[in-house]
């Protein structure tokens, strides 16, 4: 019996933290020794954990990982899909983590002409309707895999948006939940340059997620990402 767990940074490993990025984002190794997706397997007492995740990631990077393990899942493995933002594509065949073309055109190392693509896009392309209906049909795709798929487990957690079976996503109601203010926030990332804290959550929610999604498993318990969590962690006077 597996767990399958495919995402993009709310997923991330632990093992993230000993990284040349994990160190230069000043991760606390003594406090991160596991995350919601460790205690996860230790709540489901699986044999082995398959992990496919990366940062920046869109939904159709993540969809083409799911089906080509799909022929590998096993009666009564557990899968969790962590659906990311819907207007991340996997524009670049090379580069999958540049999904998110608002921040990629600010890239260095990138080309004029790039650049002035990427701006052109944003510009005249961008559209949200497109968006919503490709997050809409990745869902829909994803249910019909746990259809096909018979005695699996499957739990789609939206990273962003909404999912079914989830109340809210990690985004708007565990993530930034954790910040008193907007102002909070900017000045937290400003001084970090990058988000210290394993899959964007301090260690106290993610056992909570933890045991929401165990609980998805045993009771069929829809995972409400809204209420429980830890909140306010960061306020202007400890940022």
């Amino acid at each position: 019996m597996n767990l399958w767990v495919f995402g993009d940074s709310y997923t991330i490993p632990t093992g993230f933290i000993n990284t040349e990025s994990g160190i230069r984002a000043k991760m606390d190794g003594k406090v991160y020794t596991t995350n919601w997706v460790d205690e996860v397997v230790g709540k489901l007492d699986v044999s082995s954990l398959k992990l496919y995740s990366q940062f920046g990631v869109s939904n159709e990077w993540i969809f083409k990982h799911v089906m080509e393990q799909s022929n590998n899942f096993r009666p009564e493995d557990y899968i969790i899909v962590q659906l990311t933002n819907s207007n991340r594509h996997w524009w670049f065949p090379d580069e999958p983590a540049s999904s998110n073309l608002a921040q990629s055109v600010s890239d260095p190392s990138w080309s004029k002409d790039k650049k002035k693509a990427i701006e052109s896009h944003l510009k005249y392309l961008q559209n949200d309707n497109m968006d919503n209906l490709i997050y809409s049909s990745v869902i829909y795709s994803f249910m019909y895999v746990k259809i096909a798929c018979p005695g699996i487990k499957m739990l789609l957690l939206p990273g962003w948006g909404r999912g079914p079976d989830t109340i809210g996503n990690l985004t708007d109601n565990v993530c930034d939940a954790e910040f008193d203010s907007e102002k909070t926030q900017q000045k937290f990332y400003k001084k970090t340059g990058f988000d210290s804290r394993l899959n964007h959550m301090s260690i106290e929610n993610h056992y909570i997620l933890a045991d929401k999604v165990g609980d998805y498993f045993f009771n069929q318990t829809p995972v409400d990402l809204t209420t429980g969590f830890k909140t306010n962690i960061y306020t202007k006077d400890n940022v």
